[in-house]
């Protein structure tokens, strides 16, 4: 491994151990701290040509949960008795829709950074999903289409006339729940094109083939759900429904106005 990729993600683990350590009173300025660290770390890295797929690979492994373990009762027995679960990584995704033109003109140097921060902040319809890890597993057993790789990720990095990655370090951008949003991976965005795809595909899936036993077997083996405690499986599934439902309203209002799907990804604090 690149010796900066490894001191990179030995820092990441530091400094996310800091943070889910600390009292709450300073837990907050710690999590921005280290949002402004990854954003100017990963900035550097993808500089010395570093890909950021391979950026974020060693990122997402750097920010691991503890295993935590789910024991449907208090019955010391081994049997009937879930197994620790993997919790997801603390990243949250942000999908925006926002029309082509908009990043066209930021590339070429018509719109600047000032500018294209303005227009985030002032939208009114930007949604968030927590589970992108666990969507990324449910997502392929309900569809061979290949386009199922890319619903909660990917799609072009937005950069300005100079080349550089849209990746300011803060946004006050508007959500349902309030929160301030601060960037750590670069923005990505998906054509109008991708996005009509990807609408198309999350409507054809309902709820009864979101909550089909294959899903849930598959969540239940990379232990994202547990096997034997039935009221957490079904809050477990609860949850990534409206996740899911939220995705999939995104991409269908996106399609709807022809435009496209801004997307990055963030740690957030409470105004």
């Amino acid at each position: 491994m690149n010796p900066q990729l490894m001191e990179f993600a030995r820092v990441i683990r530091e400094k996310t151990d800091e943070v889910r350590r600390a009292d709450s009173s300073i837990a907050m300025d710690l999590q921005t701290a280290l949002s402004v660290y990854m954003g100017e770390q990963m900035q550097s890295l993808m500089a010395q040509g570093i890909p950021i797929s391979e950026i974020q690979d060693i990122l997402r492994d750097a920010m691991e949960y503890p295993e935590q373990t789910c024991a449907p009762d208090a019955d010391s027995s081994t049997e009937n008795t879930d197994e620790e679960l993997e919790l997801p990584i603390n990243e949250i995704v942000y999908f925006m829709p926002i029309n082509e033109t908009v990043i066209s003109d930021f590339a070429s140097g018509a719109l600047d950074v000032a500018c294209l921060m303005q227009l985030i902040n002032g939208a009114d319809d930007i949604a968030f999903i927590e589970t992108s890890d666990i969507l990324d597993i449910v997502l392929p057993c309900l569809s061979n289409s290949p386009i199922v790789d890319d619903v909660t990720c990917g799609g072009e990095i937005v950069a300005g006339s100079d080349g550089e990655a849209f990746m300011p370090e803060y946004l006050h951008a508007k959500t349902h729940t309030g929160y301030d949003v601060a960037i750590c991976d670069p923005a990505v965005f998906k054509s109008a094109e991708e996005t009509t795809a990807i609408a198309n595909l999350l409507n054809s899936i309902d709820e009864p083939a979101f909550r089909q036993k294959s899903v849930i077997k598959k969540l239940q083996k990379a232990k994202c759900l547990p096997k034997f405690d039935k009221p957490a499986i079904e809050e477990g599934m609860d949850y990534l429904w409206d996740e899911f439902s939220t995705l999939r309203e995104t991409y269908r209002k996106a399609a709807k106005l022809g435009a496209g799907v801004l997307i990055f990804s963030t740690y957030h604090g409470a105004d």
